[in-house]
């Protein structure tokens, strides 16, 4: 797989910056923490913002992301990686820097700043990073994908700490009434909260660019090499007869965009996206808001999203390990069923009280996450497989456009 000794230090290196890159991006995972804090500024300067409005931006930044990421692979076709991944990574740290002013404004200015351009800035690098770090590791393709997904999935427990303990360190409890937070001290720190937020991002962003490394390939006959397997194949021919040529061809299928979405797996890929997209939204916008309704403990539920960050994190690492022994069918249609479950039960959640309501409504939010960071792995794999990796960041946005659609639809 590696010609040498530095081409594998290499491929770490880019690894290791697609994953810190990624774990900046994962800083969208804090909407559900930062959404109470956003209503409370709003609500408090006579705009009227509820809960339901945070549903409606994370849905535009999900369907924003879902829009950049086939013109993200578009652009890497133009232009060289470093380039693509500059934009985005400036588009990402700056909208959030931008909230600090749009806050002041009202909800909509918050929706372009936070909404329109974090889910477009991240869109555009989420799906190339996931792409050029597996080229690396063709032969743990799954594993390395459940690294860099999960890295994005620890987003939340990295930004959600110092969140919390910059603009709530003493614990200030949310109104009993309108259920949000109306202490002036705390709500005086959340604009600031978008700068430090920004400048933590964007330098995460510089380190993780400067690591980034582009592995060159070859087209050979419909299907890609990369530069150390074309070199060993010129120094030993003979290992390459009719029979392997053709066997490579044919594990290695490769399909444009225009062509997979002539598929039906496209469009069962697609509508079991949809599926898990649209209750992801209103999971992460307003777990922490049910939360607040019947425990009332902001520093539990900040613990909460951290934990809920790390089964996160981790099931992705898991689920990537089992993709490469496994399927993705059969593991893919177990979590869905489980989620499903665990989706329709959560609302029943409030008959508990006291210490059990905040054991299984842990329980129920780590559950609901570890089931669907599977999701979040299995499907670009099921994209490389089924469509092939030349074009796997076109084909993938286009499966993960499932939700914009759904939202125009709907």
């Amino acid at each position: 797989m590696f010609r040498s000794q530095n081409e594998f230090v290499s491929g770490l290196l880019n690894l290791a910056g697609c994953m810190i890159i990624q774990l900046a991006y994962g800083y969208y995972y804090t909407i559900g923490n930062m959404g109470t804090y956003i209503t409370a500024y709003l609500s408090h300067n006579n705009k009227t913002v509820t809960q339901n409005d945070m549903v409606v931006l994370t849905s535009v930044i999900i369907s924003f992301e879902a829009l950049a990421m086939p013109l993200g692979g578009l652009l890497h076709r133009r232009f060289p990686l470093r380039a693509v991944i500059a934009v985005s990574c400036i588009l990402h740290s700056g909208s959030v820097a931008l909230t600090y002013f749009s806050i002041n404004c009202n909800f909509t200015a918050v929706v372009v700043t936070y909404g329109v351009m974090q889910g477009f800035g991240f869109g555009l690098g989420y799906a190339l990073l996931i792409s050029i770090a597996a080229s690396w590791f063709p032969n743990r393709r799954s594993l390395v994908v459940g690294l860099v997904v999960g890295a994005f999935a620890a987003g939340s427990f990295v930004f959600t700490p110092i969140q919390t303990a910059y603009i709530n360190p003493w614990n200030m409890q949310a109104d009993n009434v309108t259920r949000t937070f109306k202490d002036p001290m705390l709500l005086h720190r959340i604009p600031s909260a978008f700068l430090i937020s920004a400048a933590v991002l964007a330098g995460m962003e510089v380190i993780g660019f400067l690591l980034l490394c582009e592995k060159h390939v070859y087209e050979i006959t419909g299907f890609s090499v990369s530069e150390s397997t074309w070199s060993e194949a010129n120094e030993v021919p003979s290992k390459m007869n009719n029979e392997c040529a053709e066997n490579a061809v044919m594990s290695n299928k490769e399909m444009t965009p225009l062509e997979a979405l002539q598929t039906a797996d496209f469009y069962i890929l697609w509508a079991s996206v949809c599926c898990v997209l649209v209750p992801q939204t209103m999971l992460s916008s307003l777990s922490k808001f049910f939360g607040l309704e019947y425990i009332r403990d902001d520093s539990f539920l900040a613990g909460i999203t951290m934990a809920s960050s790390v089964c996160n994190a981790v099931g992705r690492v898991i689920w990537g390990l089992l993709g490469d022994y496994l399927s993705f069918k059969v593991p893919l249609c177990c979590l869905l069923l489980v989620w499903t479950i665990l989706l329709v039960t959560f609302p029943h959640l409030s008959e508990f009280e006291g210490s059990h309501l905040k054991g299984v409504y842990a329980l129920w939010v780590c559950l609901m996450f570890f089931c669907l960071s599977g999701v979040f792995v299995f499907t670009p794999l099921a994209s490389n497989a089924l469509y092939g990796s030349r074009n796997m960041t076109i084909n993938f946005g286009l499966v993960y456009s499932a939700f914009p659609s759904f939202c125009v639809c709907g």
